[in-house]
């Protein structure tokens, strides 16, 4: 895993800057046309539809860097008529070092839409206010996730790296809720970190997004 790790690291996988897109590129919709309330540029949201590890990987930072790939990585392979293709994602994953909310709002992304085009949160304030506009239902495949489906997040609803983050110095991971569309989307509980059936959050950040 750290060879592939450092493989991907010297190919730009995580550092590469964003390709500039046409700002009102929204995966084929065109503004108004969708349940967004006609929003004409924004970013996609969605569940990864496998699960993520940590357990073999041994740092933190490698393991944001893992979250991350592994959502980039689903984005790349989802069906063609997805419209999560062709943006850049990041993990809504925090270590003791960086938060979740903080790495998400120096990308400048904003409006972030499910896959079937509802609405979830304009901004990363609203993303960390404890009140989303719809919840984050739907994987990469734009299905909808089952019930009981867990989320890894290390991440407080706050957006701040909760005692239970990816360092896992307690043993454990904070986890969310898919299904919810208050701050336990993201805040819920914890599972232990050898846990292997944990999913992730995947957020664009390459489209400014309009308001």
């Amino acid at each position: 895993m750290r060879a592939v790790l450092v493989a991907l690291v010297a190919t730009g996988c995580f550092f590469e800057p964003p390709r500039p897109l046409d700002p009102d590129a929204r995966g084929g919709m065109n503004p108004g046309d969708g349940p967004d309330g006609g929003l004409g540029s924004a970013n996609y949201m969605f569940v990864s539809s496998t699960p993520f590890s940590i357990a073999a990987i041994p740092t933190a930072a490698e393991r944001m860097m893992a979250a991350d790939a592994h959502c980039q990585g689903l984005a790349f392979q989802a069906p063609q008529a997805s419209p999560v293709r062709g943006h850049y994602y990041q993990a809504w994953v925090s270590t003791d070092l960086v938060n979740a909310g903080d790495r998400l709002a120096m990308t400048g992304a904003r409006v972030w839409l499910r896959p079937d085009g509802h609405l979830i949160a304009r901004t990363v304030v609203d993303l960390t206010d404890g009140s989303l506009d719809s919840a984050p239902l739907f994987d990469e495949n734009v299905d909808m996730v089952g019930a009981g489906v867990a989320v890894m997040t290390g991440t407080e609803s706050s957006g701040l790296y909760s005692i239970s983050n990816l360092g896992c110095g307690n043993g454990h991971v904070e986890v969310g809720l898919p299904t919810a569309m208050d701050g336990t989307w993201t805040d819920t509980g914890y599972q232990t970190c050898q846990t292997t059936t944990l999913r992730l959050y995947c957020l664009g950040y390459d489209v400014v997004g309009q308001l």
